[in-house]
């Protein structure tokens, strides 16, 4: 796991810079937590156990889905809102799933109204968490271990 914690960084810059036209930078405090937000995570099993989120402002969604859709961001609907943090988490998970042990399974993207997304993750510890800033909003990407398989 440590290997895949080391390529984050770079994982996360290749994907965001697909979905975002303005700059994103590093916010200090990591624990970022609003109480409108909005959740895409998905889930790793059989050979690894863990789950990724994604987690930002419903601004933040409906930027990231006007520029996947290509449209204005008050044309979208609350689908393509979920459906556009869904690929984002879907992408990041989807580079790290080909670095952990042959096997791994990755579930499709569950979109939950909440930054606490700690229940849908039991036996989780957060292992990696990066939040950003982009043009004022935050986004954050968290990386959860549930263990060896049993």
């Amino acid at each position: 796991m440590t290997g895949v914690i080391d390529r984050l960084q770079d994982i996360k810059e290749s994907v965001l810079e697909d979905f975002f036209e303005d700059e994103f930078s590093p916010v200090e405090n990591e624990t970022w937590i609003s109480r409108d937000a909005i959740t895409a995570l998905i889930r790793f099993s059989e050979a690894w156990y863990g789950a990724a989120a994604a987690t930002c402002t419903p601004t933040l969604a409906r930027g990231i889905a006007a520029t996947m859709f290509e449209c204005a961001p008050d044309e979208l609907s609350e689908d393509e809102l979920a459906d556009a943090l869904g690929e984002v988490i879907n992408m990041i998970g989807g580079h790290v799933k080909l670095m952990l042990p042959r096997g791994t399974r990755m579930s499709v993207p569950t979109i939950h109204p909440t930054a606490n997304v700690a229940p849908a993750v039991p036996g989780g510890r957060i292992v990696w968490c990066n939040a950003f800033d982009c043009a004022g909003e935050r986004l954050a990407i968290t990386f959860f271990s549930c263990g060896e398989p049993e």
